[in-house]
């Protein structure tokens, strides 16, 4: 693995964890607090449709044998899409 390799994937680590900090903090907005389960199934079936594409995009990486920069480019591009 090259140094950009390494420094693509970083970022996209870095991307993901801030997707996931914006997903809970969006579920915190919409329930407004109070029992986590109940925030993030309000999150869930405010964004039923482009969670739906994503969980699809999931399990067609499921087939993939390996991933890489370009698969995990997709994936992560089909998950800005609920933020």
């Amino acid at each position: 693995e090259g140094y950009w390799q390494a420094r693509a994937k970083a970022a996209l680590g870095d991307d993901l964890a801030d997707l996931q900090r914006e997903f809970a903090a969006q579920a915190v907005r919409l329930h407004g607090g109070g029992d986590p389960k109940a925030a993030v199934a309000a999150w869930e079936q405010a964004n039923a449709h482009a969670l739906a594409r994503a969980r699809r995009l999931i399990d067609e990486l499921a087939q993939v044998r390996t991933m890489d920069l370009a698969t995990g480019s997709v994936a992560l591009r089909e998950l800005r899409n609920l933020a």
